[in-house]
């Protein structure tokens, strides 16, 4: 397995992506972003004539932002998950109701418009990559010998790809890096908000299933110990939560962002991903049950008692 290395234009910093060589041709795990740079790298380390499959962990720019080149310059088949196809199929919706979800917790006119300006932008960026769902073809997938888990969390979409020894996690598990579970439309109903917690727990159990893989995270270095990431993942999330107080069940999700930010004036993006963050968070406190079940399943280092007991005594 070949890891490639590319800079970003965005605070996560540069990106992985992957390749492996087979009997069925070279396989692609991710591309990184439509930047020049990017474009670059591709043309001089990659043979696209030799590419014969594209798999897409999650449809964030920096993962898939080179699939509309590669689509255009090479044979290969390339998969997404059916929670992407649907994510730009119901684009539209989705805005709507993130929108009205960010009123409802106070988010003025104004910023909400920036952020939606900010979204086209990228779609102009990214173009929606036309290609197949993998949920659709798992005999393609036991002829390459390769598997999957939906593991979302960070998004809705999220999939960590098991091939050989190696699981290739995209955004699902990183080391130093905040991977924020963004808000978003359910797409199993498209009416309710996506519980980003609940489907997290669920991720737990899976990527402590991957002992024994080699981890390829779409940023920064190895994971050499899951549980500790995740353990790690969560004692900052819940300390992010007790640093808010009282107002995460008080206050509303704007004024909580206005409280946090101390006067500094943040982007709208950024006000969207503080959102986002503060939803998790807030369902953790609110429904803290199922993630003590899971420190308990799998011995995780966190006293869910104590972060618990300082918001509500």
């Amino acid at each position: 397995m070949i890891q490639h290395t590319v800079n970003t234009p965005y605070m996560v910093g540069p990106v992985h992506f992957y390749t492996f060589e087979t009997n069925h041709g070279v396989i692609m795990f991710d591309t990184g972003p439509n930047t020049l740079e990017a474009i670059s790298y591709l043309n001089r380390h990659i043979d696209l004539k030799k590419l014969s499959f594209l798999f897409i962990t999650h449809c964030h720019i920096d993962h898939y932002g080179l699939t509309y080149l590669i689509k255009q310059n090479s044979d290969a088949r390339i998969f997404l998950s059916r929670y992407d196809y649907l994510k730009f199929k119901h684009y539209q919706t989705r805005f709507e109701k993130v929108t009205y979800m960010l009123e409802e917790e106070g988010f003025p006119k104004h910023i909400l418009n920036e952020i939606n300006y900010y979204l086209e932008g990228m779609k102009r960026l990214a173009p929606f990559p036309e290609g197949e769902i993998i949920e659709e073809n798992r005999d393609l997938l036991n002829q390459l010998n390769l598997d999957f888990l939906r593991c979302p969390g960070h998004s809705q979409s999220d999939i960590v790809y098991l091939f050989q020894n190696y699981a290739i996690t995209g955004d699902v598990i990183l080391r130093d890096v905040f991977q924020t579970p963004l808000l978003d439309l359910n797409l199993d109903d498209m009416k309710t908000r996506y519980n980003n917690y609940l489907a997290y727990i669920e991720t737990i159990d899976k990527l402590i299933s991957l002992s024994g893989y080699t981890i390829l995270p779409g940023h920064r270095e190895y994971i050499d110990d899951v549980k500790q990431r995740i353990s790690i993942y969560l004692n900052k999330m819940l300390t992010r939560g007790v640093k808010i107080g009282k107002s995460l069940v008080e206050d509303s999700i704007y004024d909580i962002i206005v409280k946090i930010s101390n006067g500094k004036q943040l982007d709208s993006f950024t006000q969207y991903l503080k959102a986002s963050e503060i939803f998790f968070i807030r369902d953790i406190f609110k429904n803290p049950e199922p993630l003590q079940k899971a420190i308990n399943r799998h011995s995780l280092n966190i006293d869910l008692n104590k972060y618990v007991e300082e918001i509500y005594g």
